[in-house]
């Protein structure tokens, strides 16, 4: 079992990641889901990834759907950087309210497989915020 890797701040280490050896030719992807935790907000969400220092094309709506990171085999030793950048704006939220929270959920995926549990975090009422995932994946 994994630790949870979503950060709320960048202290610059990568968590390792362990991906069974079993799962060597299958595709490894990536899941994510934003929610405001209170009505009468709107949010602009931008995403950030890159995967051995190459950024990755991906189309977020505003989500990151199933994107394909590759062969679970071809990860090993891979660095991955995922930054999530969330601003919160009054959508007829009560006057003078703070942003509300936002609850974060990363999701790994083994081709129809789901990889492990759904990992969690919350944000503060900052605004913006920022969630921080850096994982060094170890297949072995």
């Amino acid at each position: 079992m994994n630790e949870n890797p979503i950060k709320t701040e960048d202290d610059g280490e990568y968590v390792k990641f362990n991906i069974s050896p079993n799962y060597g030719t299958k595709r490894f992807f990536i899941t994510t889901k934003t929610e405001l935790l209170e009505e009468g907000w709107k949010m602009y969400l931008i995403h950030g990834m890159n995967l051995r220092g190459l950024p990755q094309d991906f189309d977020p709506t505003p989500d990151i759907v199933k994107k394909d990171l590759g062969l679970c085999q071809d990860l090993n030793n891979a660095r991955f950087a995922l930054f999530s950048h969330v601003s919160r704006f009054s959508n007829g939220a009560k006057k003078g309210s703070l942003p509300p929270k936002i609850k974060y959920t990363l999701k790994f995926e083994v081709e129809d497989e789901a990889f492990e549990n759904e990992f969690v975090a919350e944000s503060t009422f900052q605004n913006p915020f920022i969630f921080i995932t850096l994982i060094k994946f170890i297949t072995s």
